[in-house]
């Protein structure tokens, strides 16, 4: 198992053996994005890194992808967290969520389940105090199509 894996694209991902996935931080728009590849093997990096790349490069395109769902999809479901956190609060707008999920904070990579070829990534939301402390979610297939998303209270 290679310790490190470079790329012309993401430049090189360090294994973690507590995580079992390879990963960088890549700066896009002034904010660093962690890119993580959920894989344990050379040959399942060999069959990821294609898409991680491809990804990378059309990233402005699966961002914006990643914040019109969230904005549209998710904000129902984030609104009634926040409200049941604090019922004094103001409810988060469309545009507010968008400015918020400028930059995303992650982008991993995975195998979709019981297959090794067909690779899935998900884009993550940061943990913004303004979401206090709840990150969105979005999941696309290996051909860029969104297949759902999730709000997730981080503690």
């Amino acid at each position: 198992m290679s310790k490190s894996v470079q790329s012309a694209i993401l430049g090189r991902l360090t294994y973690n053996e507590q995580f079992r996935h390879y990963s960088t931080q890549i700066v896009h728009n002034d904010a660093t994005i962690e890119v993580t590849l959920n894989v344990d093997t050379d040959d399942g990096v060999a069959n990821m890194l294609p898409l991680a790349e491809q990804v990378w490069k059309g990233r402005s395109r699966h961002i914006k992808a990643f914040r019109d769902y969230a904005a549209t999809q998710l904000l129902d479901e984030l609104s009634k967290f926040l409200l049941a956190d604090d019922e004094e609060s103001e409810p988060i707008t469309s545009k507010q969520l968008q400015r918020i999920l400028r930059v995303p904070s992650s982008i991993s990579f995975h195998f979709e389940r019981h297959s090794k070829d067909n690779v899935e990534f998900c884009i993550t939301g940061p943990g913004s105090v303004c979401l206090r402390e709840h990150c969105l979610y979005v999941f696309f297939a290996g051909n860029g199509t969104i297949k759902g998303g999730e709000v997730v209270r981080l503690f």
